[in-house]
């Protein structure tokens, strides 16, 4: 079992955590200013295009459904039978 040192994992974690919350807060306030400018309803459409977009991606390039195979699901203790 590994154990976690907290004292050397904080910093990065906080790190990735702080520069998402930015992005974050970057990317509504994209949203925001198209809104009021060109109206909601583009400012909505774009923004459910991206996070479908975002969506589609994640799932082409995926790793996780090929790592495990189906039949995985129905015998976990041996899933590298087939």
């Amino acid at each position: 079992m590994m154990i976690i040192e907290w004292t050397r994992i904080g910093p990065p974690v906080t790190a990735a955590f702080l520069g998402s919350l930015v992005e974050f807060i970057e990317a509504m306030t994209i949203v925001i200013a198209v809104g009021t400018v060109r109206g909601w309803r583009s400012a909505m459409l774009g923004t459910s295009m991206g996070v479908l977009a975002a969506y589609v991606y994640d799932d082409v390039t995926s790793v996780s459904h090929r790592a495990y195979p189906e039949d995985s699901q129905e015998n976990p203790g041996n899933a590298t039978t087939g």
